[in-house]
Order: C-alpha cells, then sequence, then structure tokens
C-alpha cells in the first residue's frame, strides 16, 4: 500500500496527509520520502496510534524535516507531561471560558542547546480553528502557527530548531493557545534521552 518508491514525484510535494478514522491501519509510509509534509491527520487512528505516536523517535525523526508539522490525533502520548495550569481546570471550563487564554511556561536546561533537535507543543481545542505562539523570555521573538480541523482534537505541532532555536542562556519557553482550547505541554526533543523536561504552568 505505502510503496512510494514505486512513484516518488507524486508524493515528494506532497504537504497534507489525512488518515483519520482508519481504525486497523497499523503502519505508515517512509516519511523521509515526504520532504514537504506540513499537516498528517491520524485521529480516530487507534492502531497506528499504539504503533508509533507512543514512541519518541516517531518524532524526533519528523523534527529533521527543517519545518514545523502538525499531528492530529486522538491522544497524547504518555512520555509528554501535563503542565499544572492542564490539570487544574477542566477541558470543560477551559472551553467555556471566553476570558481564559491558556499559557504555561517550560524551564529550560542549563545546557539546552546539546543535541538539542526541536519540540512538541500540545494543545487540546474544541474549535475549528486553533492558534498559539511560543516565545523565549530572552528575546522579543514570537513564533505563530495555527491549525483548521473539524471538531474536537489533540493538537501536536513539531517546531525543529531551524524554526525556533534554543540557545545556552535561555532560561524559559512560553506557549499561549486561542480561547478554548487547553494547553497540555511542552516536550524538548533531543538525539538521545539525555533529558526528561517537564512542563510546568506559568506563575
Amino acid at each position: 500500500m505505502w510503496e512510494l518508491n514505486r512513484v516518488p514525484h507524486v508524493f515528494e510535494k506532497l504537504k497534507i496527509l489525512d488518515m483519520s478514522d482508519s481504525q486497523d491501519l497499523t503502519t505508515i509510509p517512509d516519511f523521509t520520502k515526504l520532504p514537504c509534509l506540513e499537516t498528517l491527520n491520524l485521529k480516530g487512528c487507534e492502531s497506528l496510534e499504539e504503533v508509533h505516536i507512543s514512541i519518541e523517535s516517531f518524532f524526533q525523526l519528523y523534527s529533521q524535516f527543517g519545518h514545523p508539522i502538525q499531528i492530529c490525533s486522538t491522544k497524547f502520548p504518555d512520555w509528554i507531561s501535563q503542565s499544572s495550569e492542564y490539570e487544574s481546570m477542566s477541558f470543560k471550563e477551559s472551553i467555556e471560558s471566553n476570558e481564559y487564554y491558556p499559557t504555561m511556561s517550560l524551564d529550560l536546561p542549563t545546557n539546552v542547546s546539546h543535541n538539542y533537535l526541536g519540540m512538541i507543543l500540545c494543545i487540546r481545542s474544541s474549535k475549528s480553528f486553533t492558534s498559539y505562539s511560543v516565545e523565549k523570555t530572552t528575546s522579543d521573538f514570537i513564533w505563530r502557527g495555527e491549525f483548521e480541523s473539524d471538531g474536537y482534537k489533540s493538537l501536536m505541532v513539531i517546531v525543529p530548531r531551524s524554526t525556533f532555536c534554543v540557545e545556552d542562556g535561555d532560561d524559559k519557553i512560553i506557549l499561549k493557545a486561542n480561547r478554548r482550547s487547553k494547553v497540555y505541554g511542552i516536550h524538548l526533543l533531543y538525539k538521545t534521552e539525555e533529558y526528561d523536561s517537564t512542563a510546568v504552568n506559568e506563575d
């Protein structure tokens, strides 16, 4: 089914791949053959998630594409820590609040840049349109993104180092989302599991 080598020219410019609700799907193509991929919809692919979404190497591969990739899924991997803000307010409360803008921060290790590949931003939303931004406290640079999808979703955004770089001396990054969303967590990606950064709520 996924023999991309036979027609590589068909897939090499592909930006959006929707495999939602393919409940019996257990394997996905070699994504190194899809260098332009920007959006991957895996919502409802329960068997596939058990095989791929649960392993961090899946995301480490994507972080090397050189551009952000958005993955829509049914759930988040267990190894991504929840923010305290996510735990303190129910999803129903957050989506019903018109004044609430989800915000969280992640304290960075001292030598954060060593083997750093990128980060995963995790957001849950009930809206068809979700916007978000990430910034550092040590600079004025703000990176923004947006995602459109029908209905309730768990969104993971892989932001590579080439898009949002962190350096030794950066102490904190801040993730914000639009109303009627919840910020679940941030996870830093490294070539090895040298660090296991934990997301915490911004004071």
